[in-house]
C-alpha cells in the first residue's frame, strides 16, 4: 500500500512537471469544479418576447350610420309590420300614423295642392304667351318661381301630412319601441335602424395596460358566435379616460362586416398583436 508520504511526494513531482512544461497541456486540461456549476455570463443577444395583449369587447353600430325613426306628428301606430333584425331599404315604408293632427295636416295637403296646381298652370300659359310674344320675361320667370315654391312646399307637406314613417337609409332594424295601435307623440322614438356593413369593435383595456396599446395596433377579432371566423383591422382611436367603476379604457377597431356576421351587441375577443 502507498503511504500518505509516498502520495504526497508523487503529486509534488506531478506539479513540478506541470510547471516545469510551461502549462503546455493546460488546453486540454478538464473545466474545474467551481467552472463547471456557474452559469455562462455571455449575454444572449436576444430580446425577450412580447406576449400578445387580449382584450375582451362588444361589437356596436357605427353612430354615423344610425338613424332614429321618431314620430314626426302625435298619431296611433298602424301598418308596422317590421322586427328587430330585419332588414330595411331606403324609402321603404314602415309605418303609418293616425291622429286628429294628421287629419288636420291632410286638409293643409289639399289646400297646398290646389295652390301647386295653380301655380303650375300658371306657368305653363305664361310659357306660351311668352311664346307668341305676349307676355315679358320677366312675368314668365315670376310665374316659374310662383310654381318652384309651390312645389316645394307641396314635397314638405306630402312629408307628414298622411302620417308615412319612412327609412331613409338601407339597414337592419335594431330597436322597436312601439307597436301596433300604440298611441305616440311627436319626437317618440319608434325604430332605430343602421348600416352594419361596417361596424365598430369597442375593447376594454385595463390600468396596467394601456401604455401596451397605440393607435394603429394590428388586431384580430373572434366571437363566439362565429369561432372560426378570424377580422383583422387596426386600432382606430384610443379613449383618453378611464370608467370609473371598471377602471378600463375604451379602444376602438373599425371592421368590414359584409357578411353581416358581426352583430350589435355580440362579445369579442380582441387580440393585439406585438
Amino acid at each position: 500500500m502507498m503511504t500518505k508520504t509516498t502520495t504526497s511526494l508523487s503529486l509534488a513531482v506531478a506539479l513540478l512537471f506541470v510547471a516545469c512544461n510551461g502549462g503546455q497541456d493546460a488546453e486540454i486540461t478538464a473545466p474545474s469544479a467551481i467552472e463547471a456549476v456557474l452559469p455562462s455570463a455571455k449575454p444572449s443577444g436576444m430580446p425577450a418576447s412580447v406576449a400578445t395583449l387580449t382584450l375582451t369587447g362588444t361589437v356596436v353600430a357605427d353612430p354615423s350610420r344610425t338613424e332614429r325613426i321618431v314620430a314626426p306628428v302625435d298619431g296611433r301606430v298602424e301598418g308596422l309590420t317590421v322586427e328587430v333584425g330585419d332588414d330595411v331599404s331606403a324609402g321603404m315604408l314602415i309605418a303609418r300614423l293616425l291622429g286628429r293632427e294628421t287629419a288636420e295636416r291632410n286638409i293643409q295637403r289639399r289646400q297646398v295642392e290646389s295652390e301647386y296646381y295653380l301655380a303650375d298652370r300658371e306657368m305653363k300659359l305664361k310659357s306660351s304667351l311668352y311664346n307668341d310674344g305676349l307676355v315679358s320675361e320677366r312675368e314668365l320667370t315670376e310665374a316659374m318661381e310662383r310654381c318652384e315654391v309651390a312645389m316645394t312646399a307641396l314635397s314638405q307637406q306630402a312629408a307628414v301630412a298622411t302620417g308615412d314613417i319612412r327609412a331613409w337609409r338601407r339597414g337592419t332594424v335594431l330597436r322597436r319601441e312601439v307597436t301596433n295601435g300604440q298611441y305616440v307623440q311627436a319626437g317618440d322614438l319608434m325604430l332605430e335602424v343602421a348600416d352594419i356593413s361596417k361596424v365598430w369593435v369597442m375593447g376594454d383595456v385595463y390600468e396596467s395596460d394601456i401604455s401596451r396599446v397605440h393607435e394603429g395596433d394590428t388586431v384580430s377579432v373572434t366571437t363566439l358566435a362565429h369561432p372560426d371566423e378570424t377580422w383583422r383591422g387596426t386600432v382606430d382611436k384610443v379613449y383618453s379616460a378611464l370608467d370609473p367603476d371598471s377602471k378600463t379604457m375604451k379602444v376602438r377597431i373599425v371592421l368590414l362586416n359584409r357578411d353581416r356576421h358581426l352583430l350589435p351587441g355580440m362579445f369579442a375577443t380582441i387580440n393585439i398583436e406585438p
